[in-house]
């Protein structure tokens, strides 16, 4: 994993301790969030869709401008995609 992480191309990248800190928090979370990491002044907010089976199968991402994306904003947005990616699994083979 770690020869894929040091081969990737950041605009502020995180060290690799505090990226592996991260994935566990969205893994606990059920989301992720980069903000300003990959490219600056872009946040991306991702969500996975998962099958009957358990397998992730989708993804519903979000991009905005980091400098109108308010923690509380990334947080309350991480909230409804979170909603909507239950919606559509329930709706997967």
């Amino acid at each position: 994993m770690r020869k894929r992480f040091d081969k990737v191309t950041w605009d502020k990248a995180p060290t690799f301790d505090q990226w592996k800190s991260e994935v566990e928090q969205c893994k606990a979370l059920g989301w992720s969030v980069d903000r300003d990491n990959f490219m600056a002044g872009v946040t991306v907010v991702a969500v996975p869709v998962m099958s009957q089976s358990g397998r992730m199968t989708h993804t519903l991402a979000a991009v905005g401008l980091s400098s109108h994306l308010e923690l509380s904003a990334v947080n309350a947005l991480a909230a409804k995609m979170l909603q909507e990616a239950r919606q559509l699994s329930g709706a997967l083979p």
